[in-house]
């Protein structure tokens, strides 16, 4: 009649998730006892609201990203910036948010009704103007996650109302904290791997498109890591790879030109040219004209504004890079600030 063990095994373990049977490597399979049944039916009662599991599916998110290789683009690694939103009470809920402005942003929407997940409303909003800088990653069918979260949730609940009294509990209960203890952690690394697989089932958009994740490899990270790397020749289309130091920034100050760095040359920034002998602030590069011209549109500008503009996309420049550029602008005389002798070169 075959092997019935596999489905003896299944089964077996279907009653102990349900709490009727325990297990131990010594003992095996056991009915379990009153005090079990109870501590089963404490555990069942607790109510698990949709905030909580989508509280739970952020935090697993902010987990695996937060494992992840920075995607490069022209030997600069870019860090993750992580929003969340549910549809329903986070918006763009920050998981994770560097200081840099030049970073790869990832909107993880977990959005439960199939009427919200459409991928023709999706491609259109990807390429709105609040989008445009998002890679949108949408789950799929949730199918079981819920119901697996919603164990976490009652496991978490048990573990942190009797952890801080644990050593004073009956025998007893102390064993079935411990053995709670336990299945808490393994329903953690459940949760994790059910999350990344539920966005694994689902669309990625980016700027008008959806991307195939089947072509980006087979697991969360690799394709995270994958698709993020395509984009970025797109998404930072303007960038540059130059640093400058502080004492190279410090070269555009000194009242006399002499000797500057090779990157302030027409080969790199174009911030000055040799002429006659002499080293000149003409600013023909394409990076400070730039951001002149900006500065004009915009008919003045603040500092942290310029900043944060440049920074971010589609030029993704360094802040050392945009103040050499303005100690040229100022030091040419193009009306875009004070005197060279205000500039400060600090913070």
């Amino acid at each position: 009649m075959g092997n019935p063990e596999p489905e003896t095994t299944r089964a077996l373990d279907k009653l102990r998730e349900l709490g009727l049977l325990t297990y131990s490597e010594k003992l095996g399979y056991k009915l379990q006892s009153s005090a079990g049944q109870e501590w089963q039916r404490e555990r069942d009662a607790r109510p698990v609201t949709s905030e909580e599991i989508s509280h739970i599916v952020g935090e697993k998110l902010k987990e695996l990203i937060g494992t992840l290789d920075r995607p490069r683009y022209k030997g600069k690694p870019f860090p993750w910036a992580v929003l969340y939103s549910d549809g329903r009470r986070h918006h763009d809920e920050r998981l994770q948010m560097p200081s840099d402005a030049a970073v790869v942003t990832v909107d993880m929407r977990y959005l439960t009704a199939s009427e919200e997940r459409t991928q023709a409303a999706w491609v259109q909003a990807s390429d709105n103007a609040s989008f445009r800088d998002r890679l949108i990653w949408m789950v799929g069918q949730p199918g079981t996650l819920p119901s697996l979260l919603r164990d976490l949730a009652r496991s978490l609940y048990m573990v942190s109302r009797y952890g801080a009294r644990a050593q004073s509990l009956p025998r007893e209960r102390q064993r079935l904290f411990f053995e709670e203890q336990s299945r808490c952690e393994d329903l953690e690394h459940r949760a994790q791997t059910a999350v990344a697989q539920a966005f694994m089932d689902g669309e990625l958009y980016y700027r008008g498109r959806a991307i195939d994740t089947r072509q980006h490899g087979a697991t969360f990270a690799t394709v995270l890591h994958c698709v993020a790397e395509e984009i970025l020749p797109d998404l930072y289309s303007h960038y540059i790879d130059i640093a400058i130091t502080p004492g190279e920034l410090a070269q555009l100050l000194e009242p006399n030109l002499s000797g500057p760095s090779p990157k302030f040359m027409p080969t790199g920034l174009g911030i000055l040219d040799l002429d006659a002998g002499k080293y000149v602030p003409t600013c023909n590069g394409q990076v400070p004209a730039r951001i002149a011209q900006y500065i004009k549109d915009k008919d003045g500008i603040s500092g942290n504004s310029l900043l944060a503009d440049f920074g971010g996309p589609p030029y993704g420049y360094p802040a050392d890079v945009i103040k050499a550029c303005l100690a040229g602008l100022l030091r040419a005389g193009t009306g875009v600030g004070k005197e060279p002798r205000k500039i400060s070169v600090g913070r």
